[in-house]
């Protein structure tokens, strides 16, 4: 009779907010929530206020498709605050932080020619 210990690698709740059907944290409800909201809008405008399915479909689609491209482009598989960097250093550059490429010198630069 042997005994053999199985060893699985997990995370602590600290280091991982978890996956759900593939996607890191929140981010599933945030895709269904947006879906819903996405087919009950385009189903209000093209039935009710009798819009037809092209226009209802770009007013509700340009919305849904930044949402998404926010999840799977700026927020799946990246570090926390990617998003955030991401933004930051579209509006402001490097301008308001430090770069060490734009620091003087500590010491005068000597050429010798």
């Amino acid at each position: 009779m042997t005994s053999e210990v199985t060893s699985t690698e997990t995370n602590s709740s600290d280091e991982s907010k978890g996956r759900t059907y593939g996607l890191d944290g929140d981010l599933f409800a945030v895709a269904v929530i947006t879906l819903f909201v996405a087919l009950t809008v385009f189903t209000l405008l093209f039935t009710i206020y009798g819009w037809g399915w092209m226009p209802a479909f770009i007013i509700v689609g340009l919305p849904t498709g930044l949402v998404y491209g926010w999840i799977f482009g700026l927020k799946q598989g990246r570090p926390a605050g990617y998003d955030l960097d991401w933004f930051e250093q579209l509006t402001m550059g490097t301008s308001w932080g430090y770069n060490p490429q734009n620091q003087p010198s500590r010491w005068p630069v000597v050429r010798r020619d």
